[in-house]
């Protein structure tokens, strides 16, 4: 696998509220470099198709706000990929 490429899925998943902007989501893309078949774990990020603030998914499937460590954490390719997606998602 080529270092730059990345594995996308867009799934289906049950509504989950932001806790930004509280506006109820039913679906998520996962962006990885690692090939998946999964839906979000804990520790996951999510980016809001919405209001595009960067949370965590929690073990009970719920999100919580990303604090500014883990937003510092995460690479470059995800966040610009994610905030791409969420664009193009906004669009249609």
């Amino acid at each position: 696998m080529a270092k730059d490429e990345l594995w996308i899925l867009s799934t289906e998943v049950p509504p989950h509220t932001c806790p930004a902007c509280h506006r109820v989501n039913d679906a998520v893309t996962l962006v990885s470099n690692e090939p998946m078949d999964r839906g979000p774990m804990a520790g996951d990020v999510s980016i809001c198709a919405y209001c595009h603030v960067v949370s965590i998914f929690q073990a009970n499937g719920r999100l919580r706000l990303a604090t500014s460590r883990e937003c510092g954490e995460l690479p470059e390719w995800a966040i610009i990929h994610m905030a791409d997606r969420t664009k193009q998602q906004r669009r249609n």
